[in-house]
């Protein structure tokens, strides 16, 4: 059986979401950025929580079954977004529609979508989520363009945040309970943003895989 090792993971990760150009180029705000991440905290703690309640009705993971002999990769995006590259090493890339349905089977009611509110990528990478499961452990993973206290500088304005249920100090993955508890990430979200603006954007793919 090939054996997953989670250096592989990161490597792959790092191809499909590359770091963002030159900082001078500019491709968008840092005002429409610092907004943004406010809202892709929001969609984690989202999945985060989604996550949890379908494993504690559930006993395991969306798309675990599938995953007993490779890792199987979800790309949160819509068509507006993209991932280029892919992992080395054998691996399962299913459809966000399937994933959606088999998170609404589990929770047995429908689900908000929810994609990063950067559309295009021109110039910033990345601009999806990425779920990821194994056996029985699963990543969530959003990506930032502010340093903050409980994600990974990776590189200018890219900062990787990323949650699983078995993190440890190899993975670098934080406890979904405790990061969307401790006061660091709360402040975070308390920040103000363009609430209205950021709604009506969102509101056009809340069931994109049904369209």
């Amino acid at each position: 059986m090939q054996r997953f090792h989670r250096r592989d993971f990161l490597i792959a990760a790092g191809a499909l979401l590359a770091a963002p150009l030159a900082a001078e180029a500019q491709w968008t705000s840092k005002l429409f950025q610092d907004d943004a991440d406010v809202v892709r905290l929001k969609h984690l703690k989202y999945y985060s929580d989604l996550l949890a309640e379908y494993h504690s009705k559930k006993g395991s993971y969306p798309l675990q079954e599938k995953a007993t002999e490779m890792p199987v990769y979800v790309f949160v995006a819509h068509d507006h977004q993209s991932a280029s590259g892919k992992p080395a090493y054998k691996h399962l890339v299913v459809p966000m529609r399937e994933w959606v349905q088999d998170l609404e089977a589990g929770l047995e009611r429908s689900v908000d979508e929810h994609y990063d509110p950067q559309f295009a990528g021109d110039g910033y990478k990345p601009n999806l989520y990425i779920y990821m499961v194994y056996r029985d452990t699963f990543f969530f993973a959003v990506h930032l363009y502010q340093d903050y206290p409980f994600a990974k500088h990776v590189s200018e304005h890219y900062n990787k945040l990323e949650v699983s249920n078995k993190p440890n100090r190899q993975n670098q993955a934080a406890d979904p309970e405790t990061l969307l508890t401790s006061e660091a990430f709360l402040n975070a979200l308390r920040v103000p943003y363009k609430v209205d603006f950021f709604q009506e954007r969102e509101a056009k793919y809340l069931h994109f895989t049904k369209q």
